[in-house]
């Protein structure tokens, strides 16, 4: 039942309802496979959010239990194991990653970017790949700067 009432949530969107391979290391929206069932996505975590909150939303009047002022507002939970397997894997990969969008290499190391991809959207991943190819290129500089700051004091 949920997966019909998903499906059509999609159809109304206008949501392609491709499926995710989650077992490969860059997460990409592919047509389901028949010989990998059981690593099926029908939709990504911001998809899954909005046909969740709005099923709940049915089922539940939020806007009168908020104007009443039995609640003052509602949020989507988060899985702490997931953000906690987010931050230890960027704690494992950063100087990798640093040093890969200086080279070119970064592909191999962007294990924490796909995981923040998937759980809060490519906004905030793609906003967090910028920061820090931003940092990786301004450590040219400040390594730079640090060079002529010891040679002043000398």
């Amino acid at each position: 039942m949920p997966e019909k009432i998903m499906n059509d949530k999609a159809d109304e969107l206008g949501i392609e309802t491709t499926l995710s391979f989650n077992h490969t290391d860059v997460f990409v929206k592919a047509p389901y496979n028949k010989d990998h069932p059981h690593s099926f996505n029908m939709f990504d975590a911001d998809e899954r959010q909005e046909a969740i909150e709005e099923y709940i939303g049915q089922e539940i009047d939020f806007d009168y239990y908020k104007t009443s002022g039995i609640i003052e507002e509602h949020y989507m939970l988060h899985n702490r194991d997931t953000v906690s397997l987010m931050i230890h894997s960027f704690d494992h990969y950063k100087w990798r990653l640093l040093r890969g969008m200086i080279t070119g290499s970064y592909m191999k190391y962007f294990e924490p970017i796909n995981m923040i991809k998937n759980y809060y959207g490519e906004k905030y991943a793609f906003e967090f790949a910028f920061l820090i190819h931003y940092a990786a290129w301004l450590l040219i500089p400040a390594s730079l700067g640090m060079l002529v700051v010891i040679e002043m004091v000398r």
